[in-house]
């Protein structure tokens, strides 16, 4: 995740730090590629498994979606990056992501209370994004 408020992370959350000079572009790119599949396939070959911790969360109940993986710092700095990252597709995720969580309730409530009529214009941008 990008942070963009100063979110104070627990000790199990690896942060990447880029150099000061690096733009919110340059983060995006970097993201792009972390929360790909590929990205993901990788993480599970290298990083520790946690166990289960969801659904049922005893060994005797695991299903193959659900185990639970460490993200370790140390290994993820091995992760093999691809000398140029496509930030497009990050990009156009990240501004939609932003366009939608502001049709939500709380973003409206943290402007002004809530009316009808604000809640059910919020409620129309956001159908905007529904799968068609």
């Amino acid at each position: 995740m990008l942070d963009r408020g100063g979110k104070v992370f627990n000790r199990t959350a690896p942060v990447i730090k880029l150099p000061a000079g690096a733009d919110e572009a340059r983060h995006l790119e970097l993201l792009g590629v972390l929360n790909s599949s590929i990205a993901c396939f990788w993480m599970k070959q290298v990083f520790q498994g946690k166990g289960n911790g969801g659904i049922g969360g005893s060994a005797g109940d695991d299903e193959r979606w659900e185990p639970r993986y460490e993200h370790d710092g140390t290994k993820l700095k091995q992760f093999p990056l691809p000398s140029s990252l496509p930030g497009t597709s990050a990009s156009q995720l990240d501004r939609l992501a932003t366009e939608l969580a502001a049709c939500s309730p709380s973003a409206l409530a943290a402007t002004a209370t809530p009316t009808a009529a604000a809640l059910a214009e919020a409620q129309a941008g956001a159908r905007t994004f529904e799968p068609r």
